[in-house]
């Protein structure tokens, strides 16, 4: 869970990044989460959106945005170190 809100973070700021030799302009962009556990999504949601409204150039919008940012979270099975998913 950890990785994966990293990943999405770097990516964010790289994105970031890249609009600094551009013009500076805010970007809006959606955020889906697929997931099957109820709890799981609005927690990954959630998370994902605070760490994204952080960020100067993005408006984080409901639908409609500039980009989309999709994220499928499937619960594990049979992880040795955490075997209730």
């Amino acid at each position: 869970m950890n990785v994966l809100i990293t990943l999405v973070v770097a990516l964010a700021f790289g994105y970031s990044a890249n609009l600094l030799a551009e013009e500076k302009e805010t970007r809006a962009v959606s955020v889906v989460v697929i997931c099957d556990d109820a709890a799981a999504k609005k927690m990954i949601h959630d998370s994902l959106v605070t760490h994204l409204r952080a960020l100067r150039d993005l408006k984080v919008i409901d639908k409609g945005g500039y980009s989309s940012l999709i994220v499928y979270a499937e619960k594990t099975v049979n992880d040795p170190r955490n075997p209730h998913g």
